[in-house]
Formats: structure tokens, sequence, C-alpha cells
């Protein structure tokens, strides 16, 4: 378990701006973020580049951000940055079946979930 609530350090500064660079023009309606430290200053950088809010939400409430997603934000594109312990709870609230590993020091991940009305939703992983 990480002790205190840490900045990002150089590397992960690196993958911030990358993230930026990657979905500046990818249309993001709204940005969440975990109330951890590394967690906004992974996504300060496209928050900027985009003109958008940062919503802080607690790691833990992966039911009431689900909610946000389907009801708020149906049909927008939305940047969720969280936790290798979380997403994988996150994807399943969302409807994904398929167990998900992620490694603690896996910083890299990027994941598409498309949501469908009677199907679960299309899931895709993108390592940066």
């Amino acid at each position: 378990m990480m002790e205190g609530d840490p900045p990002l350090n150089e590397h992960g500064q690196r993958r911030a701006d990358q993230l930026s660079s990657l979905l500046k023009d990818a249309g993001i309606a709204a940005i969440y973020s975990s109330q951890y430290t590394r967690a906004r200053q992974t996504v300060e950088p496209l928050a900027q580049a985009v003109g958008r809010d940062i919503r802080v939400i607690q790691k833990d409430d992966l039911a009431g951000l689900a909610a946000r997603l389907s009801t708020e934000h149906a049909g927008e594109v939305v940047l969720v940055v969280a936790h290798s312990d979380t997403i994988p709870k996150l994807l399943a609230a969302l409807g994904h079946a398929a167990p998900v590993e992620i490694g603690r020091s896996e910083f890299n991940n990027l994941w598409f979930i498309v949501p469908r009305a009677d199907n679960p939703p299309l899931v895709s992983r993108l390592k940066l």
C-alpha cells in the first residue's frame, strides 16, 4: 500500500503530457479524477488544454461514478483517472463481465469503454 499522497514523479509527468497530447482533440466533455494528488496531476495538462474542470471523486465511490457516467454523460466522451484497484471494479459496475487485472506499478493503461443499450459495453485497453 502506498503511504501518503505523493505527487507525480518525472516519468508520471511525461505520461501526463503524453495523455494530453493524445486526447486533446477527442471531444472530452468531462474529466473525473480521484482525490489523490497523482491522479489529479495526471489529468491537469489535458484539463487545461481542453478547458475543462477536473471533477474530483472519492476513490471508492464507484457506484456513484458509474451512475453519473450513465445518466449525466450518456453519449459523451468522458475521461476518468483512477487506480489499479478501482478500474476493474468500475469496469464491472459499467457492465464489463470479464475479469481485469492491472499491476500496482502499471501506470500506462488507457481503457476505452463504449456503452451499448442491450449488451455489455465494448472495452478496449491501450498501453501508452
